[in-house]
């Protein structure tokens, strides 16, 4: 039975080996490591360029929130929402009202 091997989200182990290979520049590839602030800062701190967005960029995109906050401020199209996280069916409805959304919503 294969182990499942624990390296292949290890920030600091993936880093180190790229480090100690020389690597100049990291491309994560596609899926957690793409989205990962913590590789993209461990890849600054040790001078490897990461092939992505910058940490700051992904931590703010992972917060749906701060990301449709970030869109309006560069002048991107938004649709209707609420400008705040809903943790409630009733919070959802009165975000609802408030922006004069109809059914259906998409959560």
């Amino acid at each position: 039975q294969a182990l499942p091997v624990p390296s292949y989200l290890d920030t600091h182990r993936i880093v180190s080996a790229a480090a100690e290979a020389g690597c100049d520049m990291l491309h994560p590839g596609y899926g957690f490591l793409s989205e990962s602030a913590g590789l993209a800062d461990a890849c600054d701190e040790a001078g490897i360029s990461f092939v992505g967005p910058t940490a700051s960029t992904i931590r703010k995109l992972g917060d749906k929130v701060a990301a449709r906050q970030l869109a309006q401020q560069l002048g991107v199209p938004t649709a209707a929402g609420s400008a705040a996280p809903c943790d409630s069916p009733a919070g959802v409805r009165a975000a609802m009202a408030g922006a004069g959304i109809h059914y259906p919503v998409m959560l």
